[in-house]
């Protein structure tokens, strides 16, 4: 059961998720992350997971503008441009006409706001500051309502707690690029979280900026 949820926190967002697919054979825990950065933005993916990995590794993601409104870029620059590859490389990540099924979904993060984008390609930002996607959705959502007040990050790691699964959860902690750069740090939650499958361990990465570059380090587990 996918869960992820992010907050947004004073012109960050804090953004989490869990690190473990499930089918028939029981669950495994996933080396690469469902929340990742790139290109400047946090991404949250769930439902097919090859859209998460072809925006991670192949799409390339297109720079927000100086001054640009960061709604109108996710709905012209982001889904624009995701459709068009998407279509050209992977048509069958897109829903047929009339199908109103949603394949996937993505939480993205940028300058400090938060949307919503459904396979669809429909963006919508919500009000209350914070969002979750995935079958873990309505849990962290309920969670979230909940611990208005308290620190984003305890919110998140909170939130994932809520979801009634296990998993391994990794939560990523961003700030958007800023003069100087701020760091961009990724924490992850390892803990049995009173769950029956003690095996969803999450990896460790960091992701920060050294020397005006953005790097990120090999996952190893905790």
């Amino acid at each position: 059961m996918t869960c992820i949820c992010a907050v947004t926190d004073d012109g960050a967002v804090v953004m989490g998720g869990d690190s473990a697919t499930s089918n028939d054979e029981g669950d495994r825990r996933l080396r690469s992350p469902k929340v990742f950065e790139q290109g400047g933005l946090l991404v949250g993916v769930s439902g097919e997971m090859r859209v998460g990995q072809l925006i991670r590794h192949v799409y390339e993601v297109p720079v927000i503008r100086k001054g640009q409104d960061p709604e109108q870029f996710v709905v012209r620059e982001f889904c624009g441009g995701l459709r068009a590859f998407l279509h050209e490389h992977a048509d069958d990540l897109l829903p047929s006409q009339g199908d109103d099924d949603e394949m996937w979904q993505l939480l993205v993060g940028v300058e400090g706001r938060l949307f919503r984008i459904c396979s669809h390609m429909t963006a919508s930002e919500t009000a209350t500051g914070y969002d979750a996607i995935g079958s873990g959705a309505p849990q962290a959502l309920g969670s979230l309502a909940s611990t208005e007040g308290k620190p984003a990050q305890e919110r998140v790691e909170v939130a994932l707690q809520a979801r009634a699964a296990p998993r391994g959860c990794c939560t990523s902690l961003y700030y958007p690029d800023r003069s100087p750069p701020r760091r961009l740090t990724s924490f992850h939650v390892s803990r049995d979280m009173g769950l029956r499958d003690k095996a969803s361990a999450a990896s460790l990465i960091s992701i920060g900026h050294e020397e005006g570059r953005l790097g990120l380090s090999t996952p190893s587990s905790v």
